[in-house]
């Protein structure tokens, strides 16, 4: 009888490491990775919300409160420009200097937190769908799009600047994402060629890649810090330009590489 329950014991232990495993490698994205800022700052706070999830979620809805908050925060930037504009009573006091900025960052890496949880929870209870990742796609795209013309109207003397740099960006995301589609189309695997180094993260291999969103965000994430602190906020920001150039300079090569392989 203790055999018994030794073995019950063990087969139950055996089947919530497998659950946890099954856990951290859906919100790690392993073994593909992510962006070391998403791996180390906002996926582990993703890992701890859905250790509290006991049912699925559907991931859409996850989707669509993520695109809320990108739109959430760019309006905390545009609220003087759209509610002087309609004659309506603003959210918070203009005179405060910089809130409008800190009420931003706070929605806007909260919605990046949602905008990993989508996919996380897809991916843990395997309810995933093109319907989803068209979706995802659609918020990260308009969500960032508003945010980035939110920063061009507030900081005008850097507008040309910033809207550059998100051009930067959508021209890199289009160009990896054009490569990807014909890739599947001919089955050519593109996983481990990505990857810029495997790291272990709560026990679990992951690849880190460069130029993923969580880059951007941290980007804007720089720019609205060196204008709340003033804090060489133009060269800061002409550093992210020049950083995104060579982050596309490098994909080129690095595709044009793979094509010929």
């Amino acid at each position: 009888m203790r055999q018994f329950k030794t073995h019950v014991e063990e087969k139950a232990i055996t089947t919530e490491n497998d659950k946890y495993n099954k856990l951290k490698e859906a919100v790690f994205k392993a073994p593909a990775g992510d962006g070391i800022f998403a791996l180390l700052i906002y996926r582990p706070i993703v890992y701890v919300i859905m250790k509290k999830l006991k049912k699925p979620i559907n991931p859409n809805k996850i989707t669509v409160i993520a695109l809320a908050l990108y739109i959430l925060s760019a309006t905390f930037l545009l609220q003087e420009q759209i509610f002087t504009q309609f004659s309506l009573p603003h959210v918070f006091p203009l005179n405060i200097k910089n809130l409008q900025f800190i009420l931003f960052l706070i929605t806007y890496n909260i919605a990046f937190v949602f905008d990993c949880l989508d996919g996380a929870i897809a991916r843990y209870f395997a309810i995933q769908s093109l319907k989803g990742r068209l979706l995802d796609g659609f918020a990260d795209a308009f969500g960032n799009f508003a945010v980035g013309i939110g920063l061009a109207m507030v900081i005008k003397e850097l507008n040309i600047q910033i809207l550059a740099l998100f051009m930067l960006y959508y021209v890199y995301q289009t160009t990896i994402l054009t490569y990807f589609r014909e890739a599947d189309r001919k089955y050519i695997d593109t996983t481990k060629k990505m990857e810029f180094k495997t790291i272990s993260i709560f026990g679990v291999k992951v690849g880190i890649k460069v130029g993923t969103l969580d880059h951007f965000v941290m980007t804007v994430n720089l720019i609205a810090f060196a204008y709340i602190f003033n804090f060489y906020l133009k060269l800061l920001t002409y550093v992210a330009i020049i950083l995104w150039i060579v982050f596309f300079v490098a994909l080129i090569g690095l595709l044009l590489k793979m094509c010929t392989n």
